[in-house]
């Protein structure tokens, strides 16, 4: 037997119990389901956005940015389907947030000159 140490180098090992959970926590708010009605409202304001910014919007491409949270994901994941299914091509972001929006959802530009839907985390998560 050798006396050096067993070292394990790694990123996210899980060392302890988790009881099948692993990630976010989501205290005292339901996780968000993006409905019909949802999708409609958000058509109609990215259209309003593109009419609006047009200076600034280039590409058909709808970008969904989203924080690094389960639940941004989840309810980014579910938005990315429907615009999908709805015909529009859309990609991917992830950015940091400080919550300072009091809203679930921000229509603005990126860098890639299209249409961005933000998602902000929802509060209590830890």
């Amino acid at each position: 037997m050798s006396d050096e140490k067993n070292n394990i180098f790694g990123k996210n090992i899980n060392t302890g119990t988790n009881y099948g959970h692993i990630g976010d926590k989501i205290e005292g708010v339901k996780p968000r389901i993006f409905t019909e009605n949802d999708l409609n409202a958000l058509i109609n304001e990215i259209k309003l956005f593109r009419s609006e910014n047009q200076n600034l919007i280039e590409n058909d491409i709808i970008s969904i940015e989203t924080t690094n949270d389960a639940e941004s994901h989840n309810f980014a994941n579910q938005i990315q389907n429907v615009l999908t299914n709805a015909g529009y091509e859309v990609a991917r972001a992830s950015y940091l947030s400080s919550r300072s929006l009091n809203v679930d959802i921000e229509i603005t530009d990126n860098p890639l000159k299209s249409v961005a839907v933000r998602i902000q985390p929802i509060p209590n998560l830890r």
